[in-house]
């Protein structure tokens, strides 16, 4: 239906949120997606690694086993 796509995509009331989660993802130096943090959030943000791009089940367990040691 694309008279009701392009009324959503004209549409602005996600806007705040989305920036919200933009300036957050900056925050993290989040560029793109996806982007997966491994660790625990801290007050200061966030301690493990972050890991970029679509990535195999073996970078995680490799990322997971470091930690867990």
């Amino acid at each position: 239906d694309m008279k009701q796509f392009e009324t959503c995509v004209k549409s602005t009331e996600y806007d705040s949120a989305i920036h919200k989660d933009m300036t957050e993802g900056n925050g993290f130096s989040v560029n793109g997606t996806p982007t997966f943090f491994v660790g625990k959030t801290t007050a200061q943000g966030i301690e493990g690694v972050r890991i970029v791009g679509a990535q195999p089940y073996a970078v995680f367990q490799q990322r997971l086993d470091a930690l867990l040691k």
